[in-house]
């Protein structure tokens, strides 16, 4: 068991990572749920990150709703197998 486990949170947005796989049906939601978006998708990113008492890592967790086959083949920093591997 680790003690004086220190537990640091960022969030921030990561644009132009994934696209909407079907804008047409995202625009039949209601004004409600589209305005509260600047995109017709969510690019909201969310880490946790662990480090023990000497400052050192001990792990992390991230969140960020993507679908895996919504990259596209022009995007080179992420591989579509992201969340396969991630798991």
């Amino acid at each position: 068991m680790q003690d004086n486990v220190t537990i640091y949170y960022n969030q921030g947005e990561l644009p132009d990572v994934h696209i909407n796989r079907s804008p047409q049906s995202y625009m039949n939601n209601p004004d409600i749920e589209r305005n509260q978006y600047d995109d017709n998708l969510d690019n909201s990113f969310f880490l946790f990150k662990f480090v023990d008492k000497n400052n050192i890592p001990i792990g992390l967790i991230t969140f960020y709703a993507i679908h895996c086959h919504t990259i596209e083949n022009t995007n080179t920093l992420i591989n579509p197998d992201n969340k396969g591997y991630a798991s």
